[in-house]
């Protein structure tokens, strides 16, 4: 058995003003969710585009960062939305992780239905050491769901539901107080 972990000396919080990405990407006056890593199957990333072409609220953002085998749909979804609200920072080293686990206010961690006890998403260590809040699109009862209850550290919704995730998605913007 190998623990999850994140080497906390490589990744700590940054100040989103300081961030380039956000900058590069004109982000910086949005309330960015982000979902970093790998785009497959099981990660429910259709439920994300579906929720977020639904949200009403110019100051959302959803950041895509990393690759795999839904990023076509993730680039036709932005192409057919050219003023929409999701975008794609493309793929990073691991170098410059920092910056790009930082370019967000909300780090989006998810798995599909029927994926509980199946995997523990490993990003949710390295989110948290950004202190970054997690939105979890998932089950309650995973290690993650138990995480973010037991200790406020964020929000969790059903996988699937796209309703249930575009309310999540404004609740958030509405009462936001990031900086």
């Amino acid at each position: 058995v190998i623990s999850n972990w994140c080497d906390v000396e490589r990744v700590q919080p940054i100040k989103r003003t300081d961030n380039e990405m956000l900058i590069k990407m004109g982000l910086e006056n949005k309330i960015v969710f982000s979902f970093v890593g790998n785009f497959g199957r099981v990660q429910g990333i259709q439920n994300m585009l579906d929720a977020a072409l639904a949200v009403d609220n110019e100051d959302f953002a959803l950041l895509f960062v990393g690759d795999g085998a839904m990023r076509p749909a993730i680039e036709a979804h932005i192409d057919a939305n050219r003023s929409g609200n999701v975008y794609y920072a493309g793929t990073h080293p691991a170098s410059s992780e920092n910056s790009f686990l930082n370019a967000c206010d909300v780090a989006v961690v998810s798995l599909g239905q029927g994926m509980y006890g199946l995997g523990v998403p490993s990003k949710s260590y390295h989110n948290m050491a950004a202190a970054k809040p997690l939105l979890l699109i998932g089950d309650a009862r995973s290690e993650i769901g138990r995480v973010i209850s037991e200790h406020d550290i964020g929000w969790i919704v059903e996988p699937d539901d796209a309703g249930q995730l575009t309310a999540m998605f404004e609740k958030v913007c509405a009462e936001s107080t990031f900086d």
